[in-house]
């Protein structure tokens, strides 16, 4: 995403905005946390439908210390994708 991208999906008081996935298909949202001096990590995902309707949501914590661009950006996304069956995820 470019900048002007991002920058859209924040309100002007620095609070992040949802924006709808497409029509038909479902949104994921992941995030993650990393704890260095523990040697761990935290990953979470919230899947919501195209109303903003909660679905599912899972946590886990992990033991390493992993790239979070890495983490984020593909493999969580696509074990989400892999644990709960949906293949219409953005």
């Amino acid at each position: 995403a470019t900048k002007e991208q991002h920058t859209q999906n924040w309100n002007r008081i620095g609070k992040p905005i949802w924006t709808k996935p497409a029509r038909g298909t479902l949104k994921c949202n992941i995030d993650a946390a990393c704890y260095k001096e523990q040697n761990v990590y935290c990953i979470g995902a919230c899947l919501r439908d195209e109303q903003g309707r909660f679905m599912q949501a899972f946590t886990t914590r992990l033991r390493g210390r992993p790239d979070i661009a890495e983490l984020q950006k593909q493999k969580l996304q696509g074990c989400w994708k892999l644990y709960v069956g949906y293949n219409n995820c953005s």
